[in-house]
């Protein structure tokens, strides 16, 4: 157990009385960390009257249960976007556009480039990134391509909602032009900053 658990247990067994109660079959509880746990989940009874322990019992799990809800609460991971600005929401959208033609063909280097410098730096003029890849597609008919990928990388403030409607008029056009199945989209929400 971490030395936060057992400050926590600590606490505990003093608010709750468990620390002075002596067992009439026992004696008294013993000093130690082991000890203290023992006798905490032994369900033994006290001198005292039942009504007493089953009180300080409630107490004990209610200050457990709390303490666990408070550490959950406070993780790292749970306040991320709370310190965030809304400037800094941002969604990430990666768009995979397969270079093999169903039926034979390729889209070439300068198809490609007519391609982005006419239907995709229009509608995102404030800048994308092109990454070149290798990958696999399996066709509707079973047959297997491998094939050169373009990956596009667009950055949007989660605040511009009509980028989402210009990326599907850049993937129908792709696949319009290029006779393709489809265009992988991946979009994630982000925390980014120019500094």
């Amino acid at each position: 157990m971490t030395i936060f658990a057992q400050n926590s247990l600590e606490y505990i067994l003093t608010l709750t009385g468990f620390r002075d109660i002596h067992f009439s079959e026992t004696g008294p509880v013993p000093d130690t960390f082991e000890g203290k746990l023992r006798t905490f989940f032994s369900g033994a009874r006290s001198s005292f009257n039942d009504m007493k322990f089953i009180r300080q019992s409630f107490i004990g799990l209610g200050v457990i249960c709390f303490l666990f809800a408070f550490t959950a609460c406070t993780s790292p991971g749970a306040t991320i976007r709370d310190n965030v600005s809304a400037d800094s929401l941002w969604s990430r959208e990666e768009l995979y556009f397969g270079t093999e033609m169903p039926g034979g063909g390729t889209v070439s280097d300068s198809l490609w480039q007519k391609f982005l410098d006419e239907e995709v730096t229009p509608r995102f003029p404030k800048g994308l990134t092109v990454l070149d890849a290798s990958g696999q597609y399996l066709y509707e008919n079973g047959k297997r391509a491998k094939e050169h990928t373009k990956i596009v990388i667009l950055l949007y403030k989660q605040t511009d909602t009509r980028n989402s409607e210009l990326i599907a008029q850049v993937i129908n056009r792709y696949k319009e032009l290029f006779r393709q199945e489809s265009v992988l989209r991946i979009t994630n929400r982000v925390t980014a900053k120019f500094q």
